[in-house]
């Protein structure tokens, strides 16, 4: 869990707020997997296992075996691995989805990056009021192109509930303290793949999501590196 005082941005409460960058991942040490986009997902799957939501579909990186612990943030908080994943790029920062489609510029409050004294403001002052400094605005640029590959990754990924090509699957891992399971994930049934419909794998061939799929199927073998992870946690 990384958001633990999500809040509404707004100049009024937080007109002299300032951001600095994390040094560090630290933030995630809580986050036991993460959504996973269309476009990164090959880079991902070359160090992460992703498997797939069952209700949704939406692939998601394996990142921890133990509950609250993350296995790819190793000691002092050392990122064991080359890539990060891009929903992990914006925070403290995010989008709230209201009703009718609106979303909302979100924060966590709690976030120690987000001080009074140090860093660039999230507003200038202008006139009376204060508009949306530089940085506001390319963070705000930043979610909304991360919120349009959400979207675009969830369209193509509800192929697989709608063709029902999914099962459900759980992996185990044995550490120093004992067995530790991890359950409601989805992974993909090829021979289900096999039995459609020819025009829907051409279709998916065309699109480019026959060649996620292999390179999420590919990436499974990274549950080696899970364990191992988790072991020298």
């Amino acid at each position: 869990m990384m958001f633990r005082n999500p809040v509404a941005i707004n100049s009024e409460e937080h007109s002299r707020l300032r951001f600095t960058p994390a040094s560090s991942l630290g933030f995630a040490a809580e986050v036991g997997h993460i959504p996973v986009m269309a476009f990164e997902l090959e880079a991902l799957a070359v160090e992460f296992p992703i498997v797939y939501e069952l209700q949704s579909g939406q692939p998601v990186a394996l990142l921890g075996v133990r509950p609250g612990h993350n296995a790819y943030l190793g000691k002092e908080q050392r990122w064991r691995a080359s890539a990060i994943p891009s929903a992990l790029s914006c925070y403290p920062f995010g989008l709230y989805s209201e009703v009718e489609g609106q979303h909302v510029m979100i924060m966590d409050e709690s976030a120690s990056t987000l001080q009074s004294n140090r860093g660039k403001l999230l507003y200038n002052k202008q006139g009376n009021g204060f508009r949306p400094s530089p940085l506001l605005k390319e963070l705000q640029a930043r979610l909304t192109a991360l919120e349009e590959q959400r979207l675009k990754t969830a369209l193509a990924f509800s192929e697989l509930r709608r063709h029902g090509v999914l099962v459900e699957q759980e992996a185990a891992f044995r550490l120093q303290d004992g067995e530790h399971r991890v359950r409601g994930f989805a992974v993909l049934d090829w021979e289900r793949v096999a039995q459609l419909d020819e025009s829907v794998r051409q279709r998916w061939d065309q699109v480019g999501l026959m060649g996620l799929l292999r390179a999420q199927t590919e990436s499974l073998k990274n549950l080696r590196t899970l364990h191992r992870n988790a072991l020298q946690a």
